[in-house]
């Protein structure tokens, strides 16, 4: 039977070689073929890959734009901040100062200043408000 298909090929001019050739040529297009698969696959991961990281770099730009934009609003709060710190540092000097004239002018008036005088009570208790006050609105 193998005698009959050789005798065929040949009446056809197909020889020996031939055959083994297209044999090898066979072989050679399967793994060719088995490479351009691996090749379409490993393309693909790669794609995925770079999507996967596009999306995280993305992501992470978002952050970073959010995270900058607070840092901004915070410098502008801390800036205010000490803005109002400064301010009330010249109102607390001011205060002093005013202090310092009040007690000054007492001492050369002479004025009685036992605890049972109802002026320096008061004047007492304004400078506790005044204080407090000022404390208040440097918290706030």
């Amino acid at each position: 039977m193998v005698d009959i298909i050789n005798y065929e090929k040949k009446k056809q001019g197909v020889t020996e070689d031939d055959i083994e050739h297209k044999a090898t040529l066979e072989e050679q297009c399967k793994f060719a073929s088995q490479n351009v698969f691996k090749k379409q696959k490993d393309l693909q991961k790669l794609k995925k890959d770079y999507d996967e990281d596009l999306n995280r770099y993305t992501e992470l730009t978002n952050k970073f734009e959010i995270l900058l934009g607070q840092k901004r609003q915070y410098e502008g709060v801390f800036d205010k901040t000490q803005k109002d710190l400064l301010d009330q540092n010249e109102k607390i000097t001011r205060a002093k100062k005013n202090l310092t004239t009040k007690l000054n002018a007492i001492k050369t008036q002479k004025l009685n200043l036992n605890e049972d005088n109802v002026h320096l009570v008061q004047m007492r208790f304004d400078i506790e408000n005044n204080k407090n006050k000022t404390l208040l609105s440097a918290l706030t």
